[in-house]
């Protein structure tokens, strides 16, 4: 569901930029429909496969000061559910203040909940309902299983330009 809902909100925007924060080992990049894209991750995977495909390691979470570009587009999937509360809501505080673009797209796991906060690499469900999360005014797209077994995910949606 993540890169069909993607790739649909590419069709919304003339030849958009997408800024890939958190983009891995780059195995999602070939499968969006995106022409101007740069991934950027803290930590560069060996092997990246796609080298006629930007990407930069950079930590955005530190130097998001430092992140000049303008996009239309902000991806984070499997990102904020890493992250412990603090820096999530610092994070999302600033984006929702300073980020330069106009959607931000967020899909991470929303299951299991956790009372307690984590440490930076752990993994928790992070619902756009709770704490953290809950300060931006996020429009829900989908929620799904992604396979037997595994956690519920989400996918949703910053719109800066609509919010009020």
């Amino acid at each position: 569901p993540w890169i069909d809902y993607v790739n649909e909100v590419v069709k919304e925007f003339e030849n958009p930029f997408v800024l890939d924060l958190g983009c891995g080992d780059g195995n999602l990049t070939t499968r969006y429909h995106i022409k101007k894209y740069l991934g950027l991750d803290v930590v560069l995977a060996h092997g990246w496969p796609h080298h006629d495909i930007p990407r930069v390691c950079f930590d955005f979470w530190k130097f998001r000061e430092s992140m000049t570009w303008n996009a239309d587009i902000w991806l984070m999937k499997d990102v904020l559910q890493h992250w412990p509360d603090k820096m999530v809501s610092d994070w999302l505080e600033w984006a929702e203040k300073n980020g330069k673009f106009k959607k931000l797209l967020v899909c991470h796991d929303i299951e299991p909940l956790v009372t307690h906060d984590i440490l930076l690499g752990q993994c928790r469900g992070l619902h756009y309902h709770s704490d953290p999360m809950k300060r931006i005014p996020w429009k829900v797209v989908l929620e799904f299983l992604p396979s037997p077994g595994r956690p519920k995910k989400a996918i949703f949606v910053f719109d800066k330009e609509g919010a009020v």
